[in-house]
């Protein structure tokens, strides 16, 4: 992650402690020193004594001048065998000479390559105690302000592998790919809000074999937070693994994180300690509890750590095995391994690691960085590693015997240099590996910032020629990421804009000029990539830019546009579907909402009126005696968006049932809130697809009252610090008269122009992510108790550009013409488990319905014939059809109307209507769909 994030203490949220005496988790810490005691008593040396010397770095920082040097001094203790000393300029071009000079005055060593960083590794058994000194000049005449520089000065008591590993010899070519592209052509649903509160940089997913969807991110090492999300219904609703919303494991941590699942079901989560140590815990019941290794990697001063799951031969536990790489500053990019979990019971399976690699005696594997995710191939049994090595990209490979942990010979393999002359290190590489074992690495060129691909379809031996993947209006590129599918076939993601700049010049995100630089989410899906003819259909995957303005390559110097981090991720879900997690940064608070994007295969794209299955308001969803109870009240079976006139929103909201209205245990209030992002304006005129909320809140069961909102820093978030608006609140900013509860729907009637304060319009015609949510809190300002959420969807306005301005309504809201089920003084013939929803056409007329047990929509429009349904009489449901009988206007006449409806699945749903005897209308449907329940 680079460190990117530095908050103030999230204890300061509403007051709220980190973790009590009844925190929902064991923490654990085991290490190898522990066995020194058993290897002594056995009068055997311990094997891994030298994994565990007294490492202990030092960071300094400092500013040479435009011809003078600047020192630093440090104490070195008796015994020292090892110094390493590494320093960088902050600006990466300036040249710098570095010197290790002894307490005598006597320089020992000095190190001048081509520019920063500079590193000395100084070993000798007769290092003298004492004042040692690091001093730091300029070389060559094209240095310019700012001189400033960064270091880290380490020493260690047993002597570190001399020099570091020896980069790879470039792999021969497996030819030159001639691509043929075009324009993609897969569908994308909306953008699925994977949190709606916390932000968070940098996201990565993971696919278990259990079908569970698993999210991890950090929010930063001054906070200890980091976040993990886990999704059961293939990640069209997640929740966070907290019982507190906070982090789901104890702390420290807050850094870079990852997450991975084996084939038994258990969840490895590790966390960065601000660039200090890495943590491990492990999770046997669904993130409900977890198991901590607060101490797992085996030096101190380590930086981005990853996992891989090798799962062995059998459905077994015991030949699955985890695998973790970490960078260690000097002594550079480590792998360890750790059996896998056995159970709740073991305290060892991804909490007690050992040094897995053996390439003669070294225990680093490679000396390039930054280096992107850790994959373990199963088909041909290879771990693999991509890490930046000067001009290109080098890839770290080993072989796995089944069942191998320690021992693995890596080799690294150079690829060829980036075509564009620039620095492909600026951001991360990323590896992908298809169903055949094929393996592609990606990568943004520093200079003409293209996204690059290369192949490797015999294990890593030899390599394609680089081949460039983006085209048209994707002209400046960032943050590559790539999975593979079938044989030959990868997703690559990154995000792109059409400017040709650099990103590190562009305005900050949010000045009022951000606008002139959109980025938006793009995709190409690369077919045939196991031959030299490949295909490239490149698409964007979001509707609407994602961020605007700077993106700093910078790392900690950077000032501004750091809250993207430094990737995010692509992944395919067991159906073959591409799943994308990402930050859209295109909100009025311009921070890393965190976003989940799916690629439908096939149906309908999703859209109002949006159903909802019940019994997923459990509160909370995860505890350590597990999920609490389902609320009915918090429980969504349906949201949908209308307008009864011109500018004008309704917004309605049906629960399982409303004859409760009482909050969460722990929270006196309960909230029902439906969200959305529309094209407006932040408070400085600058672009944004500003978040809108149209809620209900209910105090200690009480009447519930009606609000909207939009939110701007500070009002509408939690500031923890510099970094702006980090928790998103949804406050009460305009109290509505024109809400009502009817049975088990809200409805809300909001004015698009005049409901959600001033200064707020909405430009656009579209909606975005349409999102119902149910909530505990103490009040606006809290970290919410996670109810339900329902599935987003888009929404269309009507007239096809931005809604007229109309005063907002005052009245309680009223659905003309459908009287509502479900109150007592009409009770609904339709069971809370029942549902029937839909629109479309068939050959003679159009049609729209809605029948639940609150509602009791039905209208049937054909040429000069319109029927509405007034109430149903009776309601019969079997496996994938209704039978609805009862009382309707047809053309303002009062008839008895009967109507069969049919849910085929896919396609050939049918829809019959019938009234006063007459001759039944309708057949199989030719546009649209129904769900029956």
């Amino acid at each position: 992650m680079r460190q990117w994030l530095m908050l103030g203490a999230v204890c300061a949220l509403a007051g709220l402690a980190i973790f009590s005496g009844s925190e929902p988790f064991a923490e654990h810490v085991a290490s190898y020193r522990g066995e020194a005691a058993t290897y002594a008593a056995n009068g055997q040396g311990d094997p891994d004594a030298a994994m565990f010397a007294n490492v202990t770095p030092t960071t300094f920082q400092g500013a040479f001048g435009a011809s003078s040097c600047d020192s630093k001094g440090f104490a070195v203790p008796a015994g020292t065998q090892t110094i390493e000393v590494v320093v960088t300029a902050v600006l990466p071009s300036n040249d710098i000479v570095i010197s290790l000079i002894d307490p005598a005055g006597k320089t020992v060593a000095t190190q001048d390559t081509a520019t920063s960083p500079e590193a000395i590794h100084y070993a000798s058994t007769a290092i003298a105690a004492g004042s040692w000194t690091v001093k730091t000049c300029p070389t060559g005449s094209t240095n310019v302000a700012p001189y400033d520089y960064t270091g880290v000065f380490t020493t260690s008591d047993v002597p570190l592998p001399a020099g570091l590993p020896t980069a790879g010899a470039t792999a021969p070519s497996a030819g030159t790919p001639v691509a043929t592209y075009s324009a993609g052509d897969l569908r994308f649903a909306p953008e699925t809000i994977v949190d709606p509160q916390r932000t968070e940089g940098e996201p990565v997913n993971f696919f278990a074999p259990d079908g569970t969807y698993w999210e991890s991110g950090p929010f930063g090492t001054s906070t200890q937070q980091s976040w993990v999300h886990r999704s059961t219904d293939g990640g069209l609703e997640f929740h966070e693994t907290s019982p507190i919303g906070l982090r789901p494991d104890g702390p420290p941590g807050g850094g870079d994180t990852d997450v991975v699942a084996d084939d038994q079901g258990y969840v490895y989560f590790s966390d960065l300690e601000g660039l200090a140590q890495v943590s491990t815990s492990v999770s046997n019941d669904n993130g409900n509890t977890w198991k901590k290794n607060a101490v797992a990697s085996q030096e101190s001063g380590v930086d981005r750590q990853w996992y891989a799951v090798d799962n062995g031969l059998t459905p077994s536990a015991a030949d699955n095995t985890i695998f973790l790489v970490y960078r260690q500053t000097p002594a550079e990019t480590q792998i360890l391994s750790s059996p896998g979990s056995t159970g709740a019971a073991d305290p060892v399976g991804g909490l007690v690691w050992q040094n897995a690699a053996s390439a003669d005696g070294l225990v680093a594997i490679s000396s390039g960085a930054p280096c992107g995710k850790l994959k373990f191939d199963p088909v041909r049994r290879n771990l693999y590693l991509p890490c930046g090595q000067g001009d290109h990209i080098e890839v770290s490979v080993g072989h796995v015997d089944p069942g191998q942990r320690t021992g693995i010979q890596f080799h690294n393999v150079g690829l060829p240099k980036t075509p564009g002359g620039g620095d492909p290190t600026m951001v991360f590489p990323w590896l992908g590996i298809d169903s055949a074992g094929n393996v592609m690495v990606v990568w943004v060129d520093g200079t003409d910032h293209n996204v690059y691909e290369s192949v490797s379809t015999d294990g890593g031996t030899t390599w394609t020629d680089a081949l460039k993947v983006n085209t048209g209006d994707a002209r400046t590129n960032e943050f590559p990421e790539v999975d593979g599918r079938g044989a030959g076939e990868f997703a690559i993601t990154w995000y792109g804009n059409d400017s040709g700049e650099s990103s590190d010049s562009m305005p900050a995100n949010d000045a009022a000029d951000s606008a002139k630089y959109p980025w938006y989410g793009y995709v190409a899906l690369v077919s045939h990539a196991d031959t030299l003819k490949p295909t490239v259909a490149q698409q964007r995957f979001t509707e609407h830019p994602m961020h605007y303005g700077i993106v700093c390559n910078s790392g900690t110097t950077c000032l501004s546009g750091r809250t993207l981090a430094d990737y995010f991720d692509v992944g395919f879900d067991k159906q073959g579907a591409i799943r994308i997690v990402f930050d859209d940064e295109s909100s009025q608070y311009r921070q890393a909402h965190l976003m989940e994007v799916r690629q439908l295969l096939s149906g309908a794209e999703p859209k109002s009126p949006m159903a909802d299955p019940t019994g997923d308001a459990q509160m909370p969803h995860y505890g350590p005696t597990g999920a609490g109870p389902n609320l009915p009240q918090a429980d969504f079976t349906n949201v949908a968006l209308s307008q009864p006139s011109k500018g004008i929103l309704r917004v309605q909201m049906t629960l399982a049932s409303l004859a409760s209205l009482m909050p969460p245990p722990g929270k006196p209030q309960l909230v029902w809130l439906t969200r959305f992002q529309a094209k407006s304006v932040m408070t400085n005129g600058a672009e944004a697809y500003r978040i809108f909320y149209v809620g209900a809140r209910s105090t200690a069961g009480g009447k519930p009252v009606f609000f909207a909102g939009s939110g701007d820093n500070p009002t509408g978030c939690l500031n923890l610090s510099s970094s702006g608006c980090k928790i998103v609140v949804y406050p009460a900013e305009q109290t509505l008269t024109s809400g009502s509860v009817d049975g088990n729907t809200i409805t809300i009637d909001v004015s698009l122009q005049n409901g959600f304060g001033s200064g707020r319009p909405i430009d656009g015609s579209t909606l975005y992510s349409v999102t119902a949510l149910s909530y505990g809190q103490n009040g606006d300002a809290d970290i919410y108790l996670e109810g339900d959420a329902t599935h987003s969807f888009d929404y269309a306005l009507g007239g096809g550009s931005a809604p007229p301005v109309v005063a907002q309504p005052t009245a309680h809201p009223i659905d003309k013409g459908v009287k509502q089920g479900g109150g007592a003084s009409s009770p609904s013939v339709v069971a809370a488990r029942h549902s029937v929803v839909g629109a479309g056409r068939t050959k003679q007329a159009s049609f729209r319905v809605d029948v639940t047990a609150s509602r009791s929509l039905l209208t049937w429009t054909q040429k000069r014939l319109r029927l509405r349904a007034l109430r149903l009489t009776s309601a019969r449901f079997g496996k994938g059809a209704a039978a609805l009988r009862g009382v309707a206007l047809v053309n303002s006449k009062r008839v008895r109307f009967a109507a069969v409806l049919i849910d085929h699945g896919r396609k050939g749903d049918v829809l019959k209507v019938a009234w006063n005897g007459g001759p039944s209308r309708g057949g199989a449907l030719l546009k649209g769909g129904l769900t029956v329940k």
